[in-house]
């Protein structure tokens, strides 16, 4: 199955939308969002709409928790029904064949808005490439948050930083972290074949505020 892969939305509607149009045009199966799509909240609704008139599936983010969990009346009355309904389909982690996505690290847990906001530098030890592994029993881990690209085999990191496809072949294990959309990237993965194949996207970037 080829899946499409955007991590860090941060409301960079522009750019989702030109990846939107290219994962469609190379024929994914689904488009799988791993967490962050809230930014500055200037263009959340706008985002929003092109995540979920795309059939966007996916995962909450640190920045996304106050509209997926426990949200107030308060909250409510400032987006649209159509905003929260679709900030409540997105989960903690989803699974699709043998990928296991998160936002985070996946031994970290989604509904503790403490751990969605770790980070400890990147797993790249055997002890912290353990817990990842041992986070459940898919061959691939993928996740967000870090706005970089990261490649690790049970073994270590592995020389690669999202300049060119790779070969996630079985039987190996492997954690890959996406970068981020924000800054102009998106991805596609075929779980059949292991091929990842990172997306650099031809819009302007954001300016940081």
């Amino acid at each position: 199955m080829l899946l499409g892969l955007l991590a860090d939305v941060h409301e960079a509607d522009g750019l989702l939308r030109e990846a939107l149009d290219e994962l469609r045009r190379l024929g994914v199966a689904e488009v799988v969002f791993l967490g962050d799509v809230c930014g500055m909240h200037q263009r959340l609704e706008e985002t929003v709409a092109l995540m979920r008139q795309a059939g966007v599936v996916g995962v909450w983010g640190n920045h996304d928790f106050g509209l997926c969990r426990g949200v107030d009346e308060q909250m409510r009355q400032r987006y649209s029904p159509e905003l929260f309904a679709y900030a409540g389909s997105l989960s903690g982690k989803l699974v699709r064949e043998d990928c296991l996505f998160s936002h985070v690290e996946p031994w970290l847990d989604p509904d503790d808005l403490m751990q969605l906001w770790y980070f400890d530098g990147l797993p790249d030890t055997p002890e912290k490439l353990a817990r990842c592994f041992a986070a459940g029993p898919q061959r691939v881990m993928i996740s967000g948050h870090v706005h970089r690209w990261y490649l690790a085999s049970q073994e270590g990191p592995m020389d690669w930083a999202g300049g060119s496809r790779i070969w996630l072949r079985p039987p190996g294990r492997y954690y890959l972290v996406v970068d981020a959309l924000v800054h102009g990237w998106a991805a596609t993965y075929d779980t059949t074949t292991g091929e990842l194949t990172p997306i650099r996207l031809k819009g302007e970037l954001p300016q940081r505020r």
